[in-house]
């Protein structure tokens, strides 16, 4: 015995609580479910409701983030 797969613990774990995230919000970014970090800051500053924390500065894509702990 004493033989463990790449890392401890096993099998759990994984993905850990993201189970669905496969499937749904971001997909539309590719298939892998993967989102780049520029992708998931245009969703933000696209939609008006996340002005709170997030907002365009000037008109050179520049963007400011107005509570970044959001």
């Amino acid at each position: 015995g004493g033989y463990e797969p790449r890392g401890r613990g096993g099998g759990r774990g994984g993905r850990g609580g993201m189970g669905g995230s496969d499937r749904g919000g971001f997909n539309k970014f590719g298939g892998s479910g993967q989102i780049q970090l520029w992708q998931f800051l245009l969703e933000l500053l696209s939609d008006s409701s996340n002005s709170s924390c997030i907002t365009w500065e000037g008109t050179n894509g520049e963007f400011k983030m107005t509570d970044p702990d959001e």
